[in-house]
């Protein structure tokens, strides 16, 4: 049997927090480059955005309990 994914209210209140701030953090930037011209083209800004994803990414897949 395959379990459920875990509600919002079973991941730890940082985790949440954490994916919602970087939600907002994206929604505003893109608001802001699609306002710049030409566009600001930041590969840093991406790359720490991925890193944090992919971080987020993980803590959600231990506490779903796939990683030890």
């Amino acid at each position: 049997m395959i379990a459920a994914p875990p509600r919002m209210s079973d991941l730890p209140p940082d985790l949440v927090a954490a994916g919602w701030a970087l939600e907002r953090v994206d929604e505003s930037w893109r608001a802001y480059n699609e306002q710049c011209s030409p566009p600001i083209q930041t590969m840093e800004f991406s790359e720490k955005a991925d890193a944090v994803g992919s971080a987020i990414s993980m803590q959600q897949a231990r506490a779903e309990g796939l990683l030890g």
